[in-house]
Order: structure tokens, then C-alpha cells, then sequence
């Protein structure tokens, strides 16, 4: 017999709630329900990234067991010792609950944070948001190693990541830079867009740049036999892209890897999803993060540069929660049908529309053969073939364009129209159409 999700899920709420009760021997007929109900909201919260609940402002969308939410259900974890003390599952904070786990995690990596930053001075610092960008961080870097460049789309983070490295070879020729992101995909934009910066002039020192993804590094770092320049300890440099994307599991292992004098530069977007089942630190420090240290070292980019499109104008309407401005600019689109990036398609079902799913089914059809037309050349699966790029470069160049040239933005990871949602009806998990 198949066990559905909702089976696994049931057994993974039950679990937590028998550890608990094995360890606090609570009442579990008079208090039973109460802390249930609030380990699935925050499971069922997990599920989208967020480890943390704003309890006033937090829309629970399933029945629960008991009535009272969020009131009665804090009392009743107060009363029963799950919050408050060291040893508590539960953690409450300025109205704000979370698992202790995470609660743990953050403040481990807060700590490896804060001990790149001096912070005495970071007190006595002045930063003037006129400044020029690239100052902004080279001011940073006389008190930080570490800076948080935060921007959304079209704000030219990554142009300005790559000047910033190119000035600084300037000035010292002999540094070991490592750039990455969470995915390939996104680590090979980053590599795309240097080389389409760099001049003659520079391309003596590209053999002082790798790029990988996270996993690689670490792995790499931990003697894992891959075939990279550099070590994370080697690195003069690290810059990591999307970092609304990387788990907090993955920062803590990166930053105790790194050596003590690395500057690191960490780019993301505040607005982005957090990665599934997992905590975005980067989400947690421009959401609920306090502390002057950290914020003296962050450059925000607000101005854009970049014409980004209807989709980033859409896109930013919602996170700014202008429904007036978002209703007016769909009928627009309707109206005139005249956009390059944007298809109203409608249903009023829960179901996507067939029209998107055949154009889905489509472009993973196209996607298929050009990365049918890759693995066709067996010899890359040999253990010595280390990079495709010097092999394959057409090949793979096709199987990064077909990746790029389709992107789909959903507004959550999980419930209807989410990324897990659209994943199993395009995957024939979910039969709908």
C-alpha cells in the first residue's frame, strides 16, 4: 500500500507531538489538541520557508482542533513548560514563534556573522547612502568581511559585484576569488555575465576565479576529491548570489569553512521565496533582524537600472500589496494584449488552465531533447570528465538557454497554484486535467 503525503504528514505530526509528550508528560487529554494545532501551523508554515510565525499577523488557512488561536494555544505551551525555558520546543519572542531548532541555528549563524564584523567600529561608522556603491562596500570592508547586498530585480547587483572584483584585481593581482550560488544554473549566470564584462586586460587573472555551486565547495572542502582551484580556506573573496535561496544549514557550513580574514559578499532579494522545508537566513535578517552590526554592514540597491518587464512590475505590486494598482494593471493587459512577457489565462477552478499546462508539458518537452542530446555523448559520464564547458559548450550553452527562456513565478511552495502544486500536476502526481 502507497502512503500518500497526507499520510506522511499525519506520522510526522504525530512523531514530534509522542517526543514532546515523552519528554514534558503533559496532560495530553486536557492539553493534547493545543499543541497539535501548533505543530502543524508550524510545519504547515515550514513548508514555505517560514520557521517563524508572526502570531497577529499570520492567516491560518486549515481547521484546527481547538478554538482560541494564537492566545489560548501560547498559554497552554506556557503553562505546560514548552516555552520558556532552555530545554522548550517552542521558542516566543516578541510575539513571534518558532521551533527552538531553528531558533538554535539562527543564532549560531548570527554569532559567525557577527565575528566578521568588528564591531566597536562598526558603531563609529558613517555610510552615506549617496555614496557610490562600490565605495559603500570598500567602506564596509575596513571594519566588515562580510556585506549583505540586498536589491530586487533590475538593480544591477550582479554588474555591480563583478566591478567590484575587477577594481579590486586592480589592486592586487594575486587574489582568490570564488563565486556561487545555490543552483548550477544560477552560479553559470554569474559566470556568463563575467565574461561578458571582462576585457583583455583581465583575462590574465581568470585562473584566479572558480565558480561552483555551494555543495561543490564544500564538498570540494572537505577533501572530496573534485578538481577545483581553490579550497573555501584558500579564498581571499567569496561571493554568493540568490541568497534567499540558500538554507541556513548551508550558510553554517560555508562560513566555518572559510578562513577567518575572507570577505564575504552575500547577494540576494529580500522578496524572493525561501527554500522549501528550511530556513532563509537571509529572509530572517531583513525581516526580523535587529541587531546595528549587521545593518551597518548591508548596501541596498533601490534604484533600477534594468528595464524589468511586466512580470517584475506584477511581481512587485503584490509584495507591496497594492491591490488597486495589480487589479488595474491585469485588466490593462487583458485589454490591450499587447505584452511580451505576460498571458492572462484564467479558471475557475482551482486547477491551473489547460492552455498554461500544454505550455508547460511544451517547453519540458524541448528542455528533454536538448539534455537528451547531451547525455547521447557518453563519454561525459566518465569520473575524469570535470568540466562540460571545455567539452560540450554548445550543447550545454542550448540546455542553459532553454532553461532561462521559460521561467514561472509561483507565489508560495505549497497550496494551490504553489511550486509543489504546479510541480506534481506537470509531473503526473496530481490528476487534474
Amino acid at each position: 500500500m502507497t502512503k500518500t503525503n497526507a499520510d506522511i504528514e499525519k506520522f510526522q505530526y504525530d512523531h514530534i507531538f509522542n517526543l514532546i509528550l515523552g519528554i514534558f508528560k503533559f496532560n495530553e487529554k486536557k492539553y493534547g489538541n493545543f499543541v497539535k494545532d501548533a505543530i502543524r501551523i508550524l510545519l504547515e508554515f515550514e513548508k514555505n520557508g517560514e520557521t517563524i510565525i508572526d502570531l497577529d499577523n499570520s492567516l491560518i488557512c486549515f481547521e484546527l482542533l481547538e478554538d482560541g488561536w494564537p492566545n489560548k494555544h501560547i498559554d497552554v505551551l506556557k503553562n505546560i513548560g514548552l516555552i520558556g525555558s532552555l530545554d522548550s520546543p517552542f521558542v516566543l519572542v516578541n510575539r513571534k514563534l518558532s521551533l527552538s531548532k531553528w531558533s538554535k541555528k539562527i543564532e549560531r549563524v548570527m554569532n559567525l556573522f557577527l565575528k566578521k564584523i568588528d564591531t566597536y567600529n562598526s558603531k563609529n561608522s558613517i555610510i552615506y547612502k549617496d555614496d557610490n556603491k562600490i565605495d559603500q562596500i570598500k567602506n564596509i570592508f575596513r571594519y566588515s568581511n562580510l556585506v549583505f547586498l540586498q536589491g530586487g530585480p533590475g538593480t544591477g547587483k550582479t554588474t555591480l559585484v563583478i566591478k567590484l572584483i575587477l577594481e579590486l584585481l586592480r589592486i592586487d593581482n594575486f587574489l582568490n576569488i570564488g563565486f556561487s550560488a545555490p543552483t548550477g544554473k544560477a552560479t553559470a549566470r554569474l559566470k556568463e555575465a563575467l565574461n561578458d564584462k571582462k576585457n583583455i586586460s583581465f583575462s590574465k587573472f581568470m585562473d584566479q576565479i572558480e565558480f561552483q555551486t555551494l555543495h561543490r565547495w564544500i564538498l570540494n572542502s572537505q577533501n572530496k576529491s573534485l578538481k577545483l582551484k581553490f579550497k573555501l580556506k584558500e579564498l581571499d573573496i567569496f561571493i554568493i548570489d540568490e541568497m534567499s535561496m540558500v538554507n541556513i544549514d548551508l550558510v553554517e557550513s560555508v562560513l566555518s569553512l572559510l578562513a577567518k580574514d575572507c570577505k564575504i559578499i552575500l547577494v540576494g532579494d529580500k522578496n524572493q521565496l525561501s527554500p522549501v522545508n528550511n530556513c532563509s537566513i537571509w529572509n530572517y535578517l531583513f525581516e526580523y533582524g535587529e541587531n546595528s552590526s549587521i545593518k551597518s554592514s548591508v548596501v541596498n540597491l533601490e534604484k533600477i537600472y534594468r528595464n524589468i518587464g511586466d512580470i517584475a512590475l506584477i511581481s512587485s505590486l503584490i509584495f507591496n500589496n497594492d491591490c488597486s494598482l495589480l487589479k488595474q494593471k491585469i485588466k490593462e493587459l487583458e485589454k490591450n494584449n499587447n505584452s511580451k512577457e505576460v498571458t492572462i489565462s484564467k479558471s475557475r477552478e482551482k486547477d491551473i488552465p489547460k492552455d498554461l499546462f500544454f505550455s508547460i508539458t511544451s517547453h519540458l518537452n524541448k528542455l528533454n531533447l536538448s539534455t537528451t542530446n547531451l547525455s547521447k555523448k557518453k563519454y561525459i559520464f566518465d569520473e575524469g570528465i570535470d568540466n562540460l564547458l571545455l567539452k560540450e559548450k554548445d550543447l550545454v550553452d542550448k540546455i542553459f538557454l532553454d532553461l532561462q527562456s521559460y521561467l514561472i513565478l509561483c507565489e508560495k511552495n505549497s497550496g494551490i497554484w504553489s511550486v509543489e502544486y504546479l510541480n506534481e500536476i506537470i509531473f503526473g502526481q496530481k490528476k487534474t486535467l
